[in-house]
Parts: C-alpha cells; structure tokens; sequence
C-alpha cells in the first residue's frame, strides 16, 4: 500500500489543532506536566529517589493520556463529527490516516517526557530516557487506536479508555507491595517502563525489557488488525 507522506503530514498537523482546540484532549495532555510540577512544589524532594518515583509515575501516566487517550479521543471525535467518514471517502487511505493520528500522538508524548525531566529535576540517562518512553510510547499508542476503533463517540472513549489508562498506571504501583501482582505486572509495557526509570542508573534498556516491549508491541499490534478487520475505522 502507498502511503503519502504529504497526506501523512496534513493529517498530523490537523490532529495537533484538534488537539489544542478540544478542552477533553489538551486537559489529558496537560495533566500530566501539572501533576508533577504540583509535586514537586508542594513536597519539596531533598533526594533524589522521590523525584525519580514522580518521573515515573508521570511517564507512565504521560504515555496513557498523551499516548493512550489522545489517539481514541482524537478517532472519537473524528467519527461523532462525521470527519473520519469524510477522510475515508477523500484520497486519504487507513494507513495514512492511522500513521498520521499516531504520529501526531508521539510527538505530544515525547515532548512532555522531555518537560518532566526539566519539571521533577531527576537526574536520569537521556538518550536511554527517551528510547524507553519512545518505545513504551509507540505500545500505548496502538493501545489508544484499539480503544479508539471500539468508541463510537468521545463519551464511549472515556467509557472504554480510562478503566484501561488506571489498569496500566496502577499495576506498577501495586506490584510494589504484593509480589504476585509483580508476576504478572513484570510482562506489561508500563511495568517495564516504572522500572527503567526508577532502577536502571542509565535508562538503558536491558535485553529482557526490550523482549517484553517487543511482544507487548506484538500482541498490541495484533490485536488493532483483529479488530479492524471486524469493525474497520468508521463504524
């Protein structure tokens, strides 16, 4: 399939204004940065681990609601206001139309890690910080398209949405007391991600990580086509 990169620049740039305009999706990708910076200038950190957790927590939090949340809202939207439909019947293929949306998602996501770095001061590994946002990024991101093929509206999206966005956020925290939730947490993208941050003292990716991501990206990716094939992206 060809996919034009002119369209797939066009659909970014529509998605970042919708993203701006609509007051549900820049309050997802705002609370994240707010949060932290609350954190911090309410519990001032003397060391350096609680500053570490806020990172974390934060990233994990940024890749559900600027990943996640930002893709099934922005899908959502474009179905409730007849957009996607109209798309679909343009020259603007599924392919463009997904790599677009995407994209426009991934760079929301990476420039908020980047300010959580500046807002918590935690000292980490920056190129190892960011290829493991980058990757767990890239994982919510489909996450979000599933949830978004699966919502007819915006309101289906939070319906849907948010018991998957506090599921991912709270398994690494709870994982931190009960070593059965560990177990399982240990296999799921932002088990690895909280563990990055809060453990490796260069953010480097170890070579079970990246298998656990590669196979989370896997079923994830498996999972978009499955349900795609049944519900396609306008329906």
């Amino acid at each position: 399939m060809k996919v034009s990169l002119r369209k797939v620049k066009a659909i970014v740039f529509k998605q970042l204004q919708v993203s701006i305009k609509n007051l549900n999706i820049l309050s997802l990708i705002l609370f994240t940065p707010l949060f932290c910076l609350l954190m911090v200038l309410f519990l001032p950190f003397k060391v350096e681990s609680p500053k570490i957790f806020v990172l974390a927590l934060g990233s994990i939090m940024n890749i559900m609601m600027a990943g996640s949340m930002m893709v099934c809202y922005v899908m959502a939207e474009d179905k409730e206001k007849n957009t996607l439909r109209l798309l679909m019947t343009s020259t603007v293929t599924p392919m463009e139309y997904l790599l677009g949306t995407g994209f426009a998602s991934f760079i929301a996501t990476m420039l908020i890690s980047l300010l959580l770095i500046v807002i918590t001061g935690a000292k980490v590994g920056i190129l190892g910080y960011i290829a493991i946002t980058a990757f767990t990024g890239i994982i919510g991101i489909v996450v979000g398209a599933v949830i978004g093929i699966l919502s007819k509206d915006q309101l289906s999206a939070s319906m849907i949405g948010v018991p998957f966005l506090m599921l991912f956020l709270l398994l690494p925290i709870l994982a931190s007391f009960n070593k059965g939730v560990m177990a399982i947490s240990n296999f799921v993208f932002s088990q690895q991600l909280y563990s990055n941050v809060t453990m490796s003292p260069d953010n480097s990716i170890t070579l079970t990580s990246a298998i656990i991501l590669t196979l989370n990206l896997v079923v994830a990716i498996g999972l978009f086509v499955f349900i795609y094939q049944k519900r396609k992206l306008d329906k």
